[in-house]
């Protein structure tokens, strides 16, 4: 690899980098392990408000049915069903819901952290490729002052649709036929 190829291929990744960090609404991933009929979906989702004191203690996806199989340590998922309509986001019914607060506040995401483990199985043949999301935050006296979300500055919602998290060796490979690509392209223009 030349050096105006690693140069490109380090540009290009720090800019995919660069474009996730940057992000205000949380980020929400997945991985996708099991078979036809059989998978399960580990969501991750991580505080990028940017806010201290505004933390995330209620999450939830769309599935096909709700099928709850794992929760994290002191999260529940006793609230069957949601929709944020009447708080200014989406009608999209969630039915695979987690939180924190039951009456007291709980474990919730932090500021810069990521909490992993909402995990949930799907019975389709097809492995699924995009799950819509949300996730609610909350802090007192701390405001989120973007305009992307719903609901209040002191509570803000966020919807998305969250795509599985690539395998480290599909992303290894990815970046290695760009660098070979880079290679080549570089080379036939001398």
């Amino acid at each position: 690899m030349t050096g105006r190829s690693r140069v490109v291929l380090v540009a290009f990744l720090a800019n995919l980098v660069f474009v996730t960090a940057t992000s205000a609404e949380p980020i929400v991933k997945y991985s996708v392990t099991g078979e036809p009929g059989n998978w399960l979906l580990d969501f991750s989702v991580t505080n990028t408000l940017g806010v201290e004191g505004l933390n995330i203690y209620f999450f939830g996806v769309q599935l096909p049915e709700r099928d709850v199989f794992a929760s994290p340590t002191d999260w529940s998922s006793h609230i069957l069903e949601w929709r944020n309509a009447f708080y200014g986001g989406s009608s999209t019914l969630y039915n695979n819901n987690w939180t924190t607060r039951t009456n007291d506040p709980g474990p919730d995401i932090d500021m810069g952290a990521t909490l992993s483990g909402f995990a949930a199985r799907v019975r389709s043949m097809e492995e699924p490729t995009s799950v819509p999301w949300f996730a609610i935050a909350y802090g007192n006296g701390a405001r989120y002052e973007g305009s992307d979300h719903f609901w209040l500055p002191e509570a803000p919602g966020f919807e998305g649709v969250a795509s599985p998290t690539p395998e480290p060796a599909a992303v290894l490979l990815t970046a290695t036929g760009f660098a070979i690509y880079l290679r080549r392209r570089y080379a036939s223009a001398t």
